[in-house]
């Protein structure tokens, strides 16, 4: 099982346009405002004027670095920078239904999509909690592994035959049970597959999401507006995310002249190495921002690299908390880490009881909510953290994707 499947936006206001102000004998060669008699129950275009701007309302991405959206009238250009890791950028040319924009030559080869999109393939879970925090789950119609679904909504229609998977044993994506879904389009997740290119040919758009490249907590969740600007639901994702800027700051804020920044461990060895968290990580900037001192904070890397275990054992032994060691719930006490590697249990955290991980969502299927949730909701894992580091601050408050190893 290909676990990096699963593993691994401050807020413009809507904007209500209106036409350039005119002189009152001008009135005729005003553009009208876009209204709701200008769009169909179906989201589409009823009578289309090419000098209308039909999007109400806009976003922009304020924290996430790997996307940018620009409105045209009728039309929407998205631009991800690194759509699949190592690739070129690409722009993506949303066209509003009932529209016919006249693109300029630059956006002719683009790969265009029709929207408002009602019919999506997602590959990965990640990308599933931004369809219910914006209330479209009804446009999702394939998923990679429906196991691994945590979101209740999406869940229902797994059960109730509206949702398929495609995924295989291999990971490879099977392509005819994409194509027997009929999606509008086909949502990547940052990996190169041959399949892509098999959608393409028979006239489905792949549009890449790459959110797992953001390098901070909110530049990640500020890709649910991606989903947003395909479902012409911007309105509603500026409201969610703000909402979520302001809590997580909150949090922050709550910690930032704490006396005492516990020192914290993050990961866990696998067949003799230890996948270790740079200083300058998404994994990094949680850690600090929830008032704790990452002992590899030093370590100039915006990713992670393999280490020997030895390495992180002689480094870290003193390190007084340990998170992220188990995401799986395979080791639910400290004794049983032990069982694994008794040279663990000489780190002062597992010595303390002092460990947490965040297993306390996993569904019968292997499905982390930490891993689909999460992603979204990084005040909820802050306040998680805040809590393992400073329980006297966060002690009205449970965990909510962490469990302390007993």
């Amino acid at each position: 099982m290909n676990l990096s499947r699963y593993i691994v936006v401050p807020i413009v206001l809507a904007l209500a346009l209106t036409g350039c102000s005119q002189p009152a004998d001008d009135a005729a060669t005003q553009v009208p405002s876009p209204t709701h008699s200008l769009i169909g129950e179906d989201g589409c275009v009823t009578n289309y004027d090419p000098n209308v701007d039909y999007f109400a309302a806009q976003t922009q991405f304020t924290h996430a670095s790997g996307i940018q959206v620009s409105y045209h009238n009728s039309y929407k250009t998205v631009t991800v920078q690194e759509p699949v890791s190592g690739a070129a950028a690409e722009t993506y040319v949303l066209v509003l239904c009932g529209a016919t924009p006249e693109l300029p030559a630059e956006l002719k080869d683009a790969t265009q999509v029709t929207i408002p999109v009602h019919r999506v393939a997602t590959s990965s879970a990640t990308q599933l909690p931004a369809f219910e925090l914006l209330g479209v789950t009804d446009d999702i119609v394939a998923v990679d592994s429906p196991a691994f679904v945590w979101s209740e909504p999406v869940r229902a229609r797994i059960d109730a035959g509206q949702i398929v998977g495609f995924g295989t044993e291999t990971g490879a994506i099977n392509v005819e049970s994409v194509v027997a879904a009929n999606p509008d389009l086909f949502v990547s997740s940052g990996v190169a597959d041959p399949a892509h290119d098999k959608l393409r040919e028979v006239g489905i758009p792949v549009v890449g999401n790459a959110e797992w490249l953001e390098e901070t907590p909110l530049g990640r969740a500020e890709w649910l507006k991606f989903t947003a600007v395909l479902t012409n639901t911007e309105a509603k994702a500026n409201e969610v995310f703000d909402q979520i800027v302001t809590d997580y700051e909150a949090v922050k804020a709550q910690l930032q002249d704490v006396e005492t920044r516990p020192t914290v461990l993050t990961g866990s060895p696998y067949e003799g190495q230890w996948s270790r968290a740079g200083g300058n990580s998404y994994v990094a900037r949680l850690l600090a921002d929830a008032g704790m001192s990452y002992v590899f904070a030093d370590v100039e890397s915006t990713g992670s690299e393999q280490v020997a275990v030895e390495v992180v054992l002689e480094e870290a032994v003193d390190a007084e908390i340990w998170v992220n060691a188990d995401y799986m719930g395979v080791w639910p006490t400290v004794a049983d880490m032990g069982a694994t590697d008794p040279r663990l249990l000489n780190i002062k955290a597992a010595q303390d009881g002092k460990v947490f991980n965040p297993t306390k969502r996993i569904n019968e299927g292997g499905g982390n909510d930490y891993w689909q949730q999460g992603v979204v909701r990084p005040d909820l894992v802050l306040r998680d953290l805040a809590k393992a580091a400073h329980p006297d601050l966060f002690s009205d408050v449970e965990f909510f994707f962490y469990t302390q190893a007993a």
